[in-house]
């Protein structure tokens, strides 16, 4: 047995099992020898990427992804002290960040800790709070022959949920349903009057930037249309009710 090589924590019995399990895969020698550098290149890989992630984020930088973080939590319903301990810090430490005089800036690492909080503990409390929200897709922009049938819908509906989450939580937008290319949807019931108008993102390029303004003009033209319908509708009821006026006397 080898003197001082970690006899007396275990460290030597837990190389030996090591050792016995990577020979009954067949590895000899420089097989282990190359997996050690293979591990020891990704490592310098993640410190150098570290080190680069560190530098971008000056103090500035810290202080308004912090406070985006920590009060996009709290607008979930998440509480000071919940924030706290997600990243292992006093609940104190929550306060100060957002606070409007003199807000503190956390470390780098504590602001992605917090950042992978809003993406895992806040998209799980979005999924939620928004289960039961009311989406009813109304209208589309859709590839020729496609079905429009309830499959479609739910999966329109549901692409529109996963938007607003991502919304919320800064993350990437979410990819349209297969064919469409524009819709538009119901929010909530119909008392609230909220609509949801999605086109293609954007763009830098002309034509990409004609393409999303025909599409935003043409589920824009759905709203008036559907409006203009359901107001001659309820106009052409309340004319039928009317009772057509009759000469009389004054008593």
């Amino acid at each position: 047995m080898a003197e001082g090589f970690g006899t007396s924590d275990g460290r030597w019995q837990k190389a030996i099992s090591a050792v016995r399990k990577i020979m009954r895969l067949g590895l000899d020698e420089k097989d282990v020898l190359k997996i050690m550098k293979c591990i020891r290149r990704v490592a310098r890989r993640r410190v150098q990427s570290s080190g680069e992630n560190k530098a971008q984020l000056d103090k500035s930088e810290r202080v308004r992804r912090g406070q985006w973080a920590i009060r996009t939590l709290m607008a979930l319903g998440f509480t000071e002290s919940e924030i706290a301990g997600m990243i292992d810090v006093n609940h104190g430490t929550i306060g100060r960040v957002i606070d409007p005089s003199e807000p503190r800036a956390l470390s780098t690492d504590k602001v992605f800790r917090l950042q992978r909080a809003v993406q895992t503990a806040g998209l799980d409390r979005m999924k939620k709070l928004l289960t039961d929200m009311r989406i009813h897709a109304l209208d589309t922009c859709c590839d020729a022959g496609l079905a429009l049938d309830h499959g479609t819908r739910e999966s329109i509906e549901s692409a529109a949920r996963s938007d607003f989450q991502a919304i919320i939580l800064g993350a990437a937008p979410t990819a349209s349903t297969k064919g469409v290319y524009a819709y538009l949807a119901q929010l909530g019931d119909p008392l609230y009057g909220l609509y949801l108008v999605k086109v293609p993102p954007e763009s830098a390029d002309p034509a990409g930037q004609s393409v999303h303004l025909s599409m935003l003009e043409h589920e824009l033209q759905h709203v008036i249309d559907r409006i203009r319908a359901s107001r001659r509708k309820i106009e052409g009821s309340r004319r039928r009710a009317m009772k057509a006026p009759k000469d009389g006397t004054i008593a």
